[in-house]
């Protein structure tokens, strides 16, 4: 994944910050840390972070399901492409308007593509990777995955949703067995997309 200029992901200044947890939790942290090769405070900070940006909105209470992979690849393969194409559309419309009302409070540009970076992060639809030429004109959003040519349809087709139905975006979709790219041009007589 790109970074963007402005992303709220980039780094930013750390403060330090003493509290207490159970014994058998910073052995599990401690554990879980030198097994990934990091430093127990960084993977800490990385729960934290992961829990701040995404978990608080899909966690209990919320409309949020967890589904084993192959699971889901199965529902996927069953359903006619029309109705994927339907369900993804309307998707973007419905429940992506409400997530990025309720995470972000409004809709533009820079919400938008932390939101899809914040997807792609925390919630394995795949890898997403942003760029947005020097002009500010252009986006090209490629997403990676492993989940197969109906999968690619559905993300390119929620993506483009959301890029034209709240930023005004005009998007164009390729999809392939392995992922998708989703470009969109701003016309000339708008501003550039911020960033």
């Amino acid at each position: 994944m790109v970074l963007r200029e402005g992303s709220l992901k980039q780094r930013r200044k750390k403060v330090t910050r003493a509290f207490k947890i159970e014994d058998t939790l910073d052995d599990a942290i401690t554990t879980k840390a030198k097994k990934i090769g990091i430093t127990p405070s960084s993977l800490v900070s990385q729960i934290l972070r992961r829990h701040i940006e995404w978990v608080q909105y899909i966690g209990m209470g919320t409309t949020f399901l967890t589904i084993d992979k192959e699971i889901f690849v199965s529902f996927l393969e069953e359903m006619s492409e029309d109705r994927l194409v339907e369900i993804a559309r309307s998707s973007s419309l419905v429940s992506a308007h409400n997530f990025l009302k309720f995470r972000y409070q409004k809709i533009n540009f820079d919400n938008v593509m932390d939101f899809l970076e914040t997807l792609s992060s925390n919630s394995n639809i795949g890898e997403t990777n942003i760029v947005i030429d020097e002009d500010g004109r252009n986006l090209e959003i490629n997403v990676r995955h492993s989940l197969g040519m109906k999968w690619s349809i559905f993300l390119s087709e929620y993506i483009s949703g959301i890029l034209s139905s709240f930023l005004e975006l005009r998007a164009e979709t390729e999809v392939s067995q392995l992922g998708c790219t989703i470009t969109a041009v701003r016309p000339k007589r708008d501003t550039p997309i911020s960033t």
